[in-house]
């Protein structure tokens, strides 16, 4: 069985545990396991799908500053990463960036960006995040953690990105 690891990140607050939960509900995620203090990740969120012969494992980073050194350390062997981003937070964008340099650096990573929906000025906030992430338009995917609307496409696009970017690699 082929493995991928796709790695939840993003700024404090944006939606990463809400997601990983949302995706864990709605598509029968396995060995769920969220370690945080006060409602605040602090380690990390974990679950995994078997999707076509293939286990994708998604682990969720805090987003918090002091907690770079987990980040960093859960983004080892990525296969891809799952950016989320609020577009209810002025500076969600710039942080999300920051992440993205200090996980991704310099190399190739399929990329899909969410954005949580937490305002309906989202718009202008999507073709931001298409620029500064430099991803395709079907990479970003608009959702709304809490309730869990558009987790769907946000799942079946993170599943594509993989499973393309690996395929093609690997012939």
């Amino acid at each position: 069985m082929q493995q991928f690891k796709v790695v939840v990140a993003g700024p404090r607050a944006s939606g990463k545990t809400e997601i990983v939960s949302r995706l864990a509900e709605k598509f029968g995620g396995k060995g769920v396991i969220h370690i945080d203090a006060a409602g605040s990740t602090v380690c990390m969120d974990y679950t995994y799908f078997d999707v076509n012969g293939s286990r994708f494992h998604f682990f969720g980073t805090p987003g918090a500053d002091q907690f770079s050194v987990v980040r960093k350390s859960l983004s080892k062997g990525l296969n891809a990463l799952l950016l989320v981003v609020n577009n209810g937070e002025p500076d969600s964008l710039s942080k999300a960036r920051a992440i993205y340099e200090e996980i991704v650096g310099n190399r190739a990573v399929p990329t899909v960006v969410a954005v949580n929906e937490k305002n309906s000025e989202a718009s202008l906030f999507l073709n931001e995040v298409k620029n500064v992430f430099n991803v395709p338009d079907s990479n970003v995917i608009t959702v709304n953690a809490k309730s869990g609307e558009g987790v769907e496409k946000l799942f079946s696009e993170m599943i594509k990105v993989v499973t393309n970017h690996y395929s093609k690699n690997s012939t």
